[in-house]
């Protein structure tokens, strides 16, 4: 559970990294360590001074907790009518809203309402941070403004009103977390759990300094390519999988193909500087995976969930396992070389 935990760290921080079908060792190290210099300056990642009590890490660790809690079913939904929205609430709301005070296709919610999760950045910036500290059951108005970025273009820079109503929110209370229950997440004690958690969530938040003081001097335009046809290709499976043309799937969304091809690039642009941060320091450090440590992963995970090695292989495909193993290497590196308060 241990591992599984670190491996899902990395996962969620950097995406899917997976190169379908692509076997042999040069395909998969698609980054020229050569050139890395050319697409960054990257910033300072030995002696970081960094405190236990940091704020992003103290939420971290709050929602790493709730995380494990949740898959283990130990969390219970309560409705709440009264009091305030905080973050972490699963808000049912309904709203409008509005451009040049005129009602537009897509921005309201209709009678039926929808539930959102106050922190889980789904809608524009502004959104959710603005309805926190709202009273459960009254109406706010918000006065926001599109990305000038939006994938929908008609939208994007545009002043916007949404007039929202929250109707009540839903939120998870957890018990405390016990010896038992650590044991249950495969750990012998409570203080093993506290002090691993702790430890994963400032390697995280170290990787994410790292990333935004460095500076990306230019995009690498063959990775970026790579990255978006395979995303392109796994939702066009997916929805062939759901019984949709890839293009009605896209019609839900109100895209194209092009439309959702740039936003897929978008993101991408966004995040990778923290490809470029790891393939990076792997270089000036000398840190590998190797085809024996790759070997021994797979057979830990396939003994752990009573799996064959290939059946794992198909859930985690060699190039994803061997950029995990990078990652989680060098996130020990900065770790280790981080003045921890």
């Amino acid at each position: 559970m241990k591992k599984l935990i670190a491996l899902i760290l990395a996962l969620m921080l950097l995406f899917s990294l997976t190169a379908c079908g692509e076997k042999d060792n040069e395909s998969r190290k698609l980054f020229d360590y050569k050139d890395l210099g050319k697409y960054i300056d990257i910033a300072k990642y030995e002696g970081i001074e960094i405190s236990k009590s940091d704020e992003k890490i103290v939420d971290a660790v709050s929602a790493a907790n709730k995380s494990n809690l949740d898959s283990l079913s130990l969390g219970e939904e309560v409705e709440v009518a009264s009091g305030t929205v905080e973050k972490g609430d699963n808000a049912h709301i309904k709203y409008v809203g509005k451009i040049d005070g005129v009602a537009f296709e897509g921005g309201s919610t209709g009678d039926e309402g929808a539930d959102l999760v106050i922190g889980s950045n789904s809608y524009i910036d502004g959104f959710e941070s603005g309805l926190i500290g709202a009273k459960i059951g009254s109406t706010k108005v918000l006065n926001l403004k599109f990305p000038d970025d939006y994938h929908q273009k008609d939208y994007a820079g545009k002043d916007v009103e949404f007039t929202v109503e929250i109707e009540y929110v839903t939120r998870t209370r957890y018990p405390e977390l016990t010896d038992d229950i650590a044991k249950q997440l495969g750990y012998d004690i409570l203080m093993e759990y506290n002090a691993e958690v702790l430890k994963n969530c400032i390697k995280t938040e170290l990787v994410e300094r790292i990333a935004k003081d460095s500076k990306v001097i230019k995009q690498p335009e063959k990775e970026l390519d790579y990255y978006v046809e395979n995303d392109v290709e796994y939702y066009k499976s997916y929805a062939q999988s759901m019984g949709y043309t890839f293009e009605d799937y896209l019609k839900n969304y109100s895209m194209d193909e092009k439309a959702f091809r740039e936003q897929i690039r978008a993101n991408y642009e966004d995040t990778m500087v923290y490809y470029l941060v790891v393939y990076y320091i792997a270089r000036e450090e000398n840190l590998t995976a190797t085809k024996d440590e790759m070997t021994k992963e797979y057979e830990k995970l396939a003994k752990e969930y009573s799996m064959e090695v290939s059946a794992v292989k198909e859930q985690m495909p060699e190039e994803q396992m061997e950029f995990t193993i990078i990652y989680e290497k060098v996130q020990n590196f900065i770790y280790d070389n981080a003045k921890i308060k």
